[in-house]
């Protein structure tokens, strides 16, 4: 196969993202007439099909799915070679992350503002999301995981750990005896969402919703627990990143520091393109590492 141009590749990842060859035309800049005729070159010089057609719908086949990893990286490394001969454009951009909901709210929300601040002629979208998207297939620039499952096609680095502990207010904690055993929680209101009600304490091997008295306040919103916790109305149970913040500034104390919950899981920053960074991917990966450490146990 010869490319004739590298049209060919934005044109064929154009209608791999949108499976219209309509949106791709119009997303290229030409008719879908042009679009057509661009992919069926494509496919003669490939020598087999990309895209199973019909009247409704585009439907990429698995060669087009190992191909649009391979194009994609192609593209980056067009983009920074022509990069190089402009240092203005080398962070020009869209750059997507992805992260929980609970952590772009807490966290990487300002993080990534405070990096476009630097950067003004970046666009960055912040996909926010309790469920685990495919990068490849969300054109996914980073991700933050806990975690991960191996995949070749990923590479990145530990932030630190994620853990979760047991956090009250200095004022909640002045009005009960001190709490210096895990025993000691069971006369306490312990607040916590279901998933993290399966936890086990590492001590007693009890799960923390058989351990503690029953709930009387249910919640699907963990950041209302973090805020209840500050207001004096429990004890939460919450990861470590979430509360680090407050509890360095006084609101919010940790409470039997040693006491270990389990899951314990590591944090990962993943980069679909591994060290085939684009610069601006780069450069925002080696920020994040750095920025994001401190909310983490290293």
């Amino acid at each position: 196969m010869i490319l004739k141009d590298i049209t060919q590749i934005r044109s064929f990842i154009a209608i791999y993202q949108t499976k219209s060859l309509t949106k791709a035309a119009k997303k290229m800049g030409m008719s879908k007439a042009a679009m057509a005729k661009r992919l069926s070159l494509l496919e003669s010089e490939m020598g087999y099909s990309l895209f199973r057609r019909s009247t409704r719908q585009i439907v990429p086949t698995p060669e087009a799915d190992r191909i649009f990893i391979e194009a994609q990286r192609l593209l980056d490394h067009v983009q920074e070679f022509e990069a190089t001969f402009s240092k203005d454009d080398a962070m020009k951009g869209l750059i997507r992350v992805t992260c929980s909901i609970t952590m772009a709210q807490d966290i990487l929300a300002r993080v990534l503002n405070d990096f476009q601040l630097k950067h003004p002629e970046l666009t960055i979208e912040l996909v926010a999301t309790d469920s685990m998207l495919d990068m490849i297939e969300n054109n996914i620039d980073l991700a933050i995981r806990i975690n991960p499952g191996e995949n070749t096609s990923f590479q990145g680095r530990k932030i630190g750990q994620h853990r979760m502990v047991m956090v009250a207010s200095p004022e909640y904690l002045k009005k009960y005896k001190k709490i210096r055993q895990l025993e000691d929680l069971k006369g306490h209101r312990v607040l916590f969402i279901n998933t993290h009600g399966e936890y086990q304490f590492k001590s007693n091997k009890m799960k923390i919703k058989a351990f503690t008295k029953p709930r009387d306040f249910l919640t699907n919103d963990p950041g209302v627990l973090t805020k209840l916790a500050v207001d004096g109305m429990g004890i939460a149970i919450r990861p470590l990143w979430n509360v680090i913040e407050l509890v360095n500034h006084n609101k919010l104390e940790l409470i039997l520091k040693n006491e270990i919950i389990n899951p314990v899981g590591d944090v990962w920053l993943l980069s679909s393109v591994g060290k085939r960074q684009t610069h601006r991917v780069r450069v925002l990966f080696d920020e994040l590492v750095e920025t994001l450490a401190p909310f983490f146990d290293n």
